[in-house]
């Protein structure tokens, strides 16, 4: 049974990880989620505070005990430069972003780690194109907004 209440708005953020380069990494993105938990399901929206354009996200997961765990699904598709410029694609659906982590009582937060695969566009040594993936990951963490 849960004795945390994941049912509200909930603020936090989310950082870059070294899977981003030296000049991304611990890069810190705020954002606030309205999450409501049935029996162990939890589904919400997540709102960045950085994206031009639908910066709406879908949340569905679970939660068990003090463990959580959903897929953050963009309607469009994000991009993150090396120099750290957010590209907004509305042609094509972000891939599924990955988050998982446990309550730490004592700080009143949930924190742990997010992650998703890309697909990119490989240039071989004589030019030819193939499609690859990449594996980005970081760090998040949020608390209950206090009415």
């Amino acid at each position: 049974m849960n004795t945390i209440n994941l049912n509200g708005k909930w603020n936090g953020y989310y950082e870059l990880g070294m899977s981003y380069g030296n000049k991304l990494n611990g890069t810190k993105t705020k954002f606030s989620a309205n999450l409501k938990e049935e029996n162990g399901e939890l589904q919400g929206q997540c709102f960045d505070e950085v994206y031009e354009g639908n910066n709406i996200a879908d949340i569905k997961g679970f939660f068990d005990g003090s463990m959580i765990s959903f897929i953050k699904q963009y309607n469009d598709h994000i991009f993150i430069t090396d120099d750290g410029k957010r590209i907004v694609d509305i042609n094509s659906t972000h891939p599924e972003i990955e988050y998982t982590g446990y309550y730490n009582r004592a700080m009143k937060v949930f924190e742990g780690n997010w992650e998703m695969v890309t697909r990119v566009d490989i240039l071989d040594i004589r030019g030819e194109k193939s499609i690859g993936e990449r594996y980005l990951s970081g760090t998040w963490q949020m608390s209950k907004e206090k009415i």
